[in-house]
């Protein structure tokens, strides 16, 4: 028969526990909130995504449509009648996501009396758990939305690191080719993030999905190593080589927001888009035109209105409010009205019609490859819109156990938490996201 004693103190435990998620909800990251909720099918793990068909319609005249035939009804559907208007079947295209992302988080816990029962009290573990949690827990739930960010559907990167295979990529493989001259004048190196493919758009066919591979560069082969005068590029398939990206938890530099890079290739043909992440730099004069850049290609995306978010690093963020050493401003400070409203600590500020965000956690990296430090600490400012470009689903929340871990005398005990929930690109939002790698 089990301890009476001990059962409760373990049911005491768990439900401290759960009130404090009652009486002081976790409050989303930044990036969270931004999140569209995914509808996660029941009993799986999975959502579906209806992408809208972009159908154009026949444009002619009245004259045209009166010579079809005499007395016909151009809108019948009765062959007999002629002059019908031509149609095609009505598609009803989607995309399949699947979460498949895990959290687990446990602590042992010990029970003692004597100089330590008060401190061991239920309340004063379930509130230290709670503690420990809900920084663990935020830090995990932001990275995982952060990871999407490299998915973005157009990365703005200088003219010279946008180029095209040279060769088809067949699915799976852990290669592609690009010509000799592309790779000299592009400065592709051992380490640079790659997205492969072409640009999504809108299309009438729901059917032709364009396919984005981001990957990280393993080695480069030598002029030739493809056919002809193409070069091969091997991409890192050793997720333990990953760069980390920085980030807030605790040494700076431990970030698993690049865990998304892909360890194999879609099928492409060849002549895919090839864009690398090779920054620019963003300094006090070079501030505004590449802002403006991110505001000409949401304006081109369609993106207009209020929800367009631009999410950036707090030394992107000191560059674009900054002076340099002459005494030249920003136009940012520069602007006294605009100078008075900037805000700091994740809080929105508005320049040129886009809301600024700062954040500790926003995605950068100082490594290029197996724990390399890079030459300048890379920085991606993420513009999105709000509630459209990527989403998030919990198929599993997860609750607390406490349970005795056997052979100790009751006396230690192990408090468990499991989760299974993601975050995911939209195929349809990521047409209005966009990345650009800067150094400061």
């Amino acid at each position: 028969m089990s301890d009476v004693r001990i059962s409760t103190y373990a049911n005491l435990v768990q439900t401290e526990f759960r009130d404090t998620f009652t009486m002081a909800p976790l409050s989303p990251t930044p990036l969270r909130a931004m999140a569209m909720n995914l509808e996660i099918q029941p009993g799986g793990n999975t959502f579906r995504e209806f992408v809208t068909p972009f159908v154009r319609g026949t444009s002619s005249n009245l004259a045209t449509i009166r010579a079809r035939t005499s007395n016909t009804n151009p809108l019948t559907t009765n062959v007999d009648n002629f002059g019908q208007i031509t149609s095609t079947v009505e598609r009803i295209g989607y995309l399949d996501h699947t979460i498949i992302d895990s959290y687990e988080w446990a602590r042992d816990v010990e029970h003692t009396s004597g100089i330590d029962a008060l401190y061991n009290k239920p309340d004063r573990v379930a509130s230290r758990l709670r503690t420990q949690f809900d920084e663990a827990y935020n830090q995990w739930q932001h990275e995982k939305v952060l990871a999407q960010a490299i998915y973005s559907n157009e990365w703005i990167v200088a003219s010279s690191s946008t180029g095209v295979t040279n060769a088809a990529i067949n699915a799976l493989d852990t290669t592609f080719e690009i010509t000799d001259a592309f790779k000299a004048y592009s400065g592709i190196a051992v380490g640079d993030i790659v997205k492969i493919g072409d640009a999504r758009k809108p299309s009438d066919n729901t059917s032709a999905v364009e396919t984005i591979d981001v990957v990280t560069i393993k080695t480069l082969g030598g002029d030739s190593s493809g056919a002809g005068t193409n070069s091969i590029i091997t991409i890192e398939t050793d997720t333990d080589e990953f760069p980390a990206s920085r980030s807030a938890d605790g040494d700076g530099n431990q970030g698993t927001a690049f865990e998304k890079l892909k360890v194999t290739l879609s099928a492409h043909s060849s002549g895919a888009r090839v864009q690398i992440d090779i920054p620019q730099a963003l300094t006090v004069l070079t501030a505004d035109p590449i802002m403006t850049s991110i505001n000409t290609a949401r304006i081109r995306a369609n993106s207009v209105g209020g929800e367009f978010v631009v999410y950036h690093t707090p030394e992107a963020d000191a560059m674009l409010f900054g002076t340099n050493s002459s005494g030249v401003r920003t136009p940012m400070v520069a602007n006294d009205f605009l100078g008075k409203d900037v805000l700091f600590n994740g809080e929105l500020t508005r320049y040129r019609g886009m809301n600024l965000m700062v954040d500790s956690n926003a995605l950068s990296r100082t490594e290029s490859y197996s724990g390399t430090d890079l030459a300048s600490e890379r920085h991606y400012i993420w513009g999105f819109v709000k509630g459209m470009t990527f989403g998030y689903g919990e198929p599993l929340k997860g609750g607390g156990t406490f349970e005795q871990i056997v052979g100790t005398d009751a006396k230690l005990f192990k408090f468990s938490f499991l989760e299974i929930s993601g975050a995911a690109t939209l195929y349809a939002g990521s047409l209005k996201g966009f990345l650009l790698p800067v150094t400061v």
